[in-house]
């Protein structure tokens, strides 16, 4: 390797230029292939459409152009930018050769570290400039303001300087090339991978762990830049997470300066420069190890508790003897030491995992009392209403359950609540599986979510079986605060000018104004007459109502469906007097034929997968003679009557409905909703 002769340092600049220009010269094709990429990802991408009539799209980021192509080049030509400048250290004889330079530690950090950031800054506003040169000449296609280039020109020269200022310091602290760059990566994402598996990990042992709304409304893409920046498509950066990356780049860099002055230059070539790093290293790999390990067994084992104890050993036999060999650079590990090693962080991690899902956390019973609650929500839908939406264009579809608050302070309500959760939290009953789970495997999803007089918040989530908590369940689910919230009531307070009620028969569509508030008065008073046997009762809706609005200071639309059910009697009356059911709704007539089989698990000879495929089924029901066909209007209308959705529960028989198009139907008949002619029918 051919070095230029160092120049005088520059005390007061704290670099020397002959360093940086040896720099340049060497690594100048790393600046060359990012502004490249960078101008083929962002301004080129203006000019690449195959369709010029496309409307006028409204782009409120320029990370909206490359199709993921700016992520990647934003993430790896930084990094790789620190893997070059710094392989000196790495490599035995380079590593001699700069460090007896005439130069102190930190003129050689402070060079390398200026070269770096100057090839990855000037691609990105040079990038910029011409971006903003041909903005007059895209046309109407991209609709963008100067002020929407400098802002991503901001973004992505902070993300830059932070990836490569990482990789230069986990740089510092490795002693191999392929290890930085892997490690690099790794400890990118490290954050992101172990919320999800810690995550998992307390929903497998904690009961009542709210893992769907954690995954759903916590921003956990935001702990990992690698996530995070290709996650950032639609919207900048914000300041304050810009502000998040400055400071973590300005920890890095000194951090690096205090490593960088401790490490020995006989350290390259070795896997960790800094042994007080090794314990930190297995634990981290032993954690990972017995986390993806233990989840992965239990998942496909059915929590079997062999199988699981045998993953997480599994896992920290693997974390251990791969930690220890990437040490060591050899398989050739074992000595006396290692088994008591092997053990103590065996014990410690363990014990890691098993305190937080001990009953020692009082968890699973924290029960908040009345006089601790301020608010509360009880649903299947709290995903949704927490779950934050932006928009790229005028004509997205824009969520109906924005900017509704679904929490109730009624005190009633509260106390239901508290009543369903204190009793699950005594009882915790389990989730229906083998025999039980075809007797009757109805359950609700039940999110409980209490605002507290102290500003937080306390959140589960469970999975309630309907048999042994209906009077639980009845006093939650027949209250005004359910029903306002689990059948989104809010999207019935909006002015619309149009309204669909469609079957697969056809479609009437409301227009008048007159029309469509009486329409809407009928089916919010219906939602709220719904008793709790209604609401479990798996009918099968009669018509669907889709009712587009379009919503205040946006120009775009909500959309929410509701679902007429055979209970409605007032709305089903109000539809025959306008003549409306005899244009859409379903009956004898549209079908055909049935054909019905008892639902018995004896039919599938021990093979329970055929219950999830009902024409399977039904194939097996012929060849044993267990099932009959019927073309009398009289029965279809017994069946259209009394019809349930299609689920898997033991006792009950399966309808198939053959319409006169050809095209099936599938459903489910309670044995009490058998009318005497379909009895007979089926003896």
């Amino acid at each position: 390797m051919k070095w230029g002769m160092p120049g005088m340092t520059r005390v007061r600049y704290f670099f020397n230029l002959a360093l940086i220009r040896q720099n340049f010269r060497q690594y100048g094709w790393i600046g060359i292939i990012y502004t490249l990429g960078l101008i083929f990802a962002v301004p080129l991408q203006m000019f690449m459409t195959g369709n010029p009539s496309l409307f006028n799209q409204k782009v409120t980021s320029l990370f909206q152009l490359g199709d993921g192509m700016q992520g990647m080049l934003i993430v790896l030509i930084p990094l790789s930018a620190g893997l070059m400048l710094f392989r000196y250290l790495q490599v035995k004889a380079p590593a001699d050769l700069l460090h007896s330079l005439p130069l102190r530690r930190e003129h050689l950090l402070t060079s390398h570290l200026v070269s770096g950031i100057v090839l990855v800054l000037v691609p990105v506003w040079l990038c910029a400039a011409i971006t903003a040169i041909i903005r007059p000449w895209t046309g109407d296609l991209y609709d963008f303001t100067g002020k929407d280039i400098w802002t991503w020109a901001i973004a992505v020269s902070v993300l830059s300087i932070f990836l490569f200022c990482f990789s230069v310091f986990v740089g510092i602290c490795t002693g191999q090339t392929v290890l930085q760059g892997v490690a690099s990566f790794g400890l990118l994402i490290l954050p992101y991978m172990l919320m999800q598996l810690v995550s998992y990990y307390f929903s497998l042992y904690l009961y009542g762990y709210p893992y769907g709304i954690y995954t759903n409304s916590i921003r956990s893409d935001l702990w990992s830049p690698l996530v995070h920046i290709f996650s950032v498509s639609n919207q900048s950066f914000s300041v304050s997470e810009l502000c998040v990356y400055v400071g973590l780049t300005v920890v890095i860099v000194a951090l690096s300066y205090l490593l960088y002055r401790k490490r020995h230059v006989e350290m390259a070539g070795q896997a960790i420069a800094f042994t007080y790093f090794n314990p930190l290293f297995k634990a981290g790999v032993m954690l990972c190890c017995m986390l993806i390990a233990g989840n992965y067994f239990s998942i496909n084992m059915s929590g079997r508790l062999g199988w699981t104890f045998g993953g997480y050993a599994i896992g920290a036999v693997v974390g251990y003897i791969a930690s220890e060999m990437v040490i060591r650079k050899t398989w050739h590990i074992m000595n006396r030491k290692i088994p008591l090693s092997f053990a103590i962080y065996t014990l410690l991690l363990s014990l890691m995992l098993y305190i937080p899902v001990s009953g020692l956390t009082g968890y699973e019973a924290r029960v908040p009392g009345e006089g601790e609650i301020s608010e509360v929500y009880a649903g299947s839908l709290y995903n949704l209403y927490t779950q934050k939406q932006s928009f790229t264009n005028p004509y997205e579809v824009y969520s109906p359950f924005n900017k509704v608050d679904p929490f109730s302070g009624d005190k009633d309500y509260i106390r239901a609540v508290q009543k369903l959760h204190s009793t699950l939290a005594t009882i915790r009953p389990a989730a229906p599986t083998g025999d039980s789970f075809y007797k009757d495997s109805r359950v609700r999803s039940m999110s409980i979510v209490y605002r507290l007089k102290s500003g937080r918040t306390l959140t589960r989530e469970y999975q309630v079986p309907i048999v042994g908590f209906e009077p639980e369940l009845r006093a939650i689910m027949e209250t005004e605060s359910y029903k306002k919230t689990e059948y989104v009531l809010s999207q019935l307070e909006h002015d619309v000018k149009t309204m669909n009620i469609s079957t697969r028969e056809g479609v009437v569509v409301l227009t008048h104004s007159a029309e469509i508030n009486e329409f809407k008065a009928l089916l919010r008073q219906e939602i709220l007459d719904m008793s709790y046997g209604d609401q479990i009762g798996d009918d099968v809706p009669l018509a669907d109502v889709d009712i587009p609005t379009m919503m205040e200071d946006r120009n775009v639309i909500s959309f929410y469906s509701y679902s007429i059910l055979p209970s409605y009697h007032r709305l089903l009356n109000w539809l025959a007097d306008k003549g409306y059911s005899d244009k859409i709704m379903i009956t004898a007539k549209n079908i055909a034929s049935v054909e019905i089989a008892a639902f018995e698990p004896k039919i599938l000879q021990g093979d329970r997968s055929y219950y999830y495929d009902p024409e399977q089924y039904l194939a097996i029901a012929r060849k044993q003679n267990r099932s009959v066909v019927t073309q009398d209007k009289d029965k279809i209308t017994d069946v259209l009557k009394y019809q349930k959705k299609y689920v898997i529960r033991k006792g009950t028989y399966l309808v198939k409905k053959n319409y006169e198009d050809g095209s099936p139907e599938y459903v489910l008949m309670e044995a009490d909703d058998l009318s005497p002619e379909l009895r007979k029918l089926l003896r």
